[in-house]
């Protein structure tokens, strides 16, 4: 492997920033990295710097992550993250929950009231004498009664409980990283 290659692999320097560093052209980067040409003098210089030192990062203190092996510096920091996180989605999943419990409460209130004010237009007790504001106003009541029974329905009360397990399911899964992590001490812990 050339050592403009590997240097650019383990760091993800473009062609571009290499080339800006070394003080010479990307396409003589990319020729040099493919063998196609050899760098200037003072380019080689620092690029066999470059190696040197990316030689002595893997033997020394840098080991790399084995596979299960997540890299954590501050596990308390993450653990807290995660406690705000299953805090927010479960207040998230309470106030839908209110939510919900007024739409059940609501839809059968609503379907009461219609058919309460049809009753009273069709079967009003001989006592009492349905007058004209009377009916204009369980018209309006009754339009605006109508036109909110759509948003209390069951496709309604559905997509917030689904909201609902989804947020609590993601608070779980929150609750179980703060966990992990605040069991977690070293620098490295299982994923």
């Amino acid at each position: 492997m050339s050592s403009i290659r590997e240097i650019r692999e383990f760091t993800g320097l473009s062609h571009k920033q290499l080339a800006d560093w070394l003080g010479v052209s990307k396409s003589l980067v990319w020729y040099a990295e493919t063998g196609g040409r050899n760098l200037p003098a003072a380019a080689r210089l620092k690029l066999n710097a470059l190696v040197l030192l990316l030689q002595g990062l893997k033997a020394g203190s840098t080991t790399p992550v084995a596979p299960g092996q997540r890299l954590v510096s501050n596990p308390a920091l993450l653990a807290e993250r995660h406690r705000q996180k299953e805090a927010f989605h479960r207040r998230s999943a309470a106030a839908l929950q209110r939510q919900l419990s007024k739409l059940q409460t609501k839809r059968p209130q609503l379907n009461t009231r219609l058919a309460l004010f049809e009753a009273l237009r069709k079967e009003a007790p001989h006592w009492y004498r349905v007058t004209d504001a009377d009916t204009t106003w369980m018209e309006l009541t009754g339009w605006f009664t109508r036109d909110r029974l759509p948003l209390s329905g069951p496709e309604q009360q559905e997509l917030l409980q689904d909201k609902i397990d989804t947020h609590l399911a993601s608070a779980e899964l929150h609750r179980q990283r703060k966990e992990k992590y605040e069991g977690v001490e070293g620098v490295l812990g299982n994923r």
